[in-house]
């Protein structure tokens, strides 16, 4: 049975229809309800989604983007490691519409769809510290991670605010993938 070329049909009609989603941890519970909303919306618009784990490797996300950047895709969905990336940034330039998802990579102008990671922190380690805590340790995963840093960010702001020492030894390097 005859099926037709998406990257030929792309040529002719510059459209593939195809949309890249790059996550970091498709174990995590966060990225995997992302990525069936993703699908979902996708596939009511007619579109059809390429879905890739990095599992928080640069290398890997770098590969899978030089592949998403061969099949012409007409967006992009990503979850960066917060490396600098070449191929992220060749997609930029080749004007793929492209939008970060709960995190962001330097030199990258695009928009961003998350939280504010600095201020839920420094929300949190403020709540703590009225309840008489002042010992309070930092779980630091991936530094290169802006959601990390600037979690980070916000508990030293919320204890330079309280008076509290920021303590290096409090900043305890944990595996993401257990918490």
């Amino acid at each position: 049975s005859y099926r037709p070329n998406a990257v030929a049909r792309g040529l002719v009609t510059n459209s593939t229809r195809i949309v890249g989603l790059v996550v970091s941890d498709i174990t995590n519970p966060f990225f995997t309800a992302v990525a069936r909303g993703v699908e979902d919306e996708m596939i009511s618009h007619g579109y059809n989604t390429i879905f890739c784990n990095t599992d928080e490797e640069p290398e890997r996300e770098e590969n899978y983007l030089h592949l998403l950047a061969t099949q012409q895709i007409d967006g992009l969905i990503i979850a960066p490691t917060g490396v600098r990336c070449e191929s992220l940034i060749a997609l930029a330039a080749s004007n793929v519409p492209i939008v970060q998802l709960d995190r962001r990579t330097p030199s990258l102008e695009a928009p961003v769809v998350g939280v504010n990671n600095e201020e839920g922190a420094f929300q949190a380690i403020r709540y703590l510290i009225r309840l008489g805590h002042r010992r309070i340790a930092y779980l630091m995963g991936i530094e290169t991670v802006s959601t990390q840093i600037d979690r980070l960010n916000g508990w030293k702001r919320a204890l330079r605010e309280a008076d509290l020492p920021v303590d290096d030894e409090r900043i305890v390097r944990a595996d993401p993938r257990f918490y």
